[in-house]
């Protein structure tokens, strides 16, 4: 850290799976460290709830790129999606996110219970 830096703490983000995938029971603590460290806290858009990864994203239903260029057989290693889900606001249809009738990737099925 260079002198006069300013930490900034980032433990998810866009290409990572959400610190609630990673650390199960453990996502409340691991923000609140985040938060309580000298510096810049970071939190990922759902973090703040502990929204966790949607995994069963089918080949049909993905849209990275860099999932689609990997292939069927190989999309889930390589798949962002699963920590792009959209934001879970409320339990009404689409997480209160969206009025479509299908967004372009599809809400985490725990959407009712964690918003």
């Amino acid at each position: 850290m260079p002198k006069d830096g300013v930490a900034n703490w980032v433990m998810g983000n866009h290409d990572r799976s959400r610190i609630a995938t990673r650390y199960p029971g453990r996502a409340d603590q691991m923000t609140m460290l985040a938060m309580i460290l000298p510096g810049i806290a970071v939190t990922y858009n759902g973090e703040e709830i502990a929204m966790e990864d949607k995994t069963d994203i089918t080949w049909e239903e993905t849209q990275d790129p860099q999932a689609c260029n990997a292939g069927k057989e190989h999309f889930k290693k390589q798949s962002r999606d699963p920590n792009r889900t959209p934001f879970q606001w409320d339990a009404t249809a689409n997480a209160g996110f969206s009025t479509a009738k299908k967004t372009w990737i599809p809400v985490n099925n725990n959407y009712k219970t964690l918003n």
